[in-house]
C-alpha cells in the first residue's frame, strides 16, 4: 500500500475512533475530550492491536485547532452557521473532526505505561489541577459579583473544563521542552482530574443549588 493508502486508512481509523470514544463519553456524561484520548490509547503504538501512524493525524488536528480559534475569533455560533448556509456548515462539521482527531494523536502518544509508573505524582498533580482550576473559577466569579452559592456552584460546574492543558502540554511536547515521560504525567492528571471533576460535579452542585434557592427572595404576590 502506498503513502495514501495508509493515510486514508489511518485517518479512517481515526475518525471511527473517535466517533466510538465520544459517543461512549457522552453516554457516561463526560467531555468528549475524554473518549477521543481513550480511543487514541486504544489505537496508540503503546497497546496491543491496531496502530495509526500519530503524524497524520496530529498534523490535522493541529488545522482543526486553528479553525477553531480562527471561529471563536470571529465569534460564529452553530445557529448562524446554520442561516449562512451549507459552507460554512460543512466547514464547522470538518473542523470539529479534525479537533477530535488532535486529542485522539494526544492519546496516540501518551505512554500509558509512564503514567502508570509515576502514579502518585499523576494523583497529586490532578488534584492540584482541580484545587487550582476550582479557585481560579471562584475568585472570577467572585469579582464579577456573584454571591457565594453561585460562584461555587458555577466554579463547580467548569470544573472538567481543563483540555486547554492538554494542547499546552502537546505544543511543549513537539517542541522538546516536554519528555516523554512529563508529558505523560501532564496528561494524565489532567485527565483524572477531568473525569473526577465530571462525576464530582453534580453531587456537588445539588447542595449548592438548593441553597441558592433557599436564599432566594420570596415572590411578589400579584394579589
Amino acid at each position: 500500500m502506498d503513502a495514501t493508502g495508509h493515510f486514508l486508512v489511518d485517518l479512517t481509523g481515526g475518525v471511527v475512533a473517535a466517533a466510538i470514544g465520544g459517543y461512549l463519553a457522552r453516554l457516561a456524561r463526560l467531555t468528549p475530550v475524554i473518549g477521543y484520548l481513550v480511543a487514541g490509547v486504544v489505537i496508540g503504538p503503546f497497546t496491543p492491536g491496531i496502530t495509526a501512524d500519530v503524524g497524520s493525524l496530529s498534523g490535522l488536528g493541529e488545522l482543526g485547532l486553528i479553525l477553531l480559534v480562527f471561529s471563536l475569533g470571529l465569534g460564529f455560533a452553530p445557529s448562524e452557521l446554520r442561516r449562512v448556509g451549507i459552507g460554512p456548515l460543512a466547514a464547522n462539521v470538518a473542523a470539529m473532526i479534525a479537533i477530535g482527531l488532535f486529542f485522539v494523536a494526544l492519546g496516540m502518544a501518551l505512554d500509558v505505561r509512564a503514567v502508570l509508573a509515576a502514579w502518585p505524582a499523576v494523583l497529586a498533580l490532578g488534584a492540584i489541577l482541580i484545587a487550582v482550576r476550582l479557585g481560579v473559577w471562584t475568585a472570577t466569579l467572585r469579582l464579577l459579583r456573584f454571591g457565594w452559592p453561585v460562584a461555587a456552584g458555577l466554579a463547580v460546574a467548569l470544573l472538567p473544563l481543563g483540555e486547554f492543558n492538554m494542547v499546552l502540554a502537546n505544543a511543549a511536547r513537539t517542541t522538546g521542552r516536554l519528555d516523554s515521560g512529563e508529558f505523560a504525567g501532564l496528561v494524565g492528571a489532567t485527565f483524572l482530574s477531568i473525569v473526577v471533576a465530571s462525576a464530582a460535579a453534580p453531587l456537588v452542585r445539588r447542595p449548592l443549588d438548593a441553597q441558592t434557592v433557599g436564599d432566594a427572595p420570596p415572590a411578589k404576590s400579584t394579589a
